[in-house]
């Protein structure tokens, strides 16, 4: 739904098999995500046949220090965005010309 409005180039895949070579990244990096794969031993093999040799994979897993920060940034957020809509008008939608988008993007570097 999303692909013309990209910005970065996204490789999508089935979930299973990472599409990219073997020993193919320096590092993989995830956030969030490895408590919601049901196969994660065959995850965790696809993810260190694409890391190089020496690469790194970083994981980030979600704490009960984790979700307290997030409810309380949540409050934080929606205090905000309520005191913006009573007290200033604030456009609903930036315009193309207002959202910032990078100069030049290297193929094969970045990919979500």
């Amino acid at each position: 739904m999303y692909n013309k409005d990209r910005i970065w180039p996204v490789v999508q895949y089935d979930g299973m098999i990472i599409p990219f070579e073997d020993d193919y990244f320096d590092v993989v990096f995830s956030s969030n995500v490895l408590e919601h794969i049901p196969h994660i031993e065959q995850f965790q093999h696809e993810i260190k046949r694409v890391l190089k040799p020496d690469g790194i994979a970083i994981h980030i897993l979600p704490t009960s220090v984790w979700r307290f920060w997030t409810i309380i940034s949540h409050y934080v957020h929606y205090a905000k965005v309520t005191l913006q809509f009573l007290f200033f008008k604030v456009d609903d939608k930036p315009s193309n010309d207002q959202v910032k988008r990078p100069k030049k993007i290297l193929a094969n570097r970045v990919y979500w």
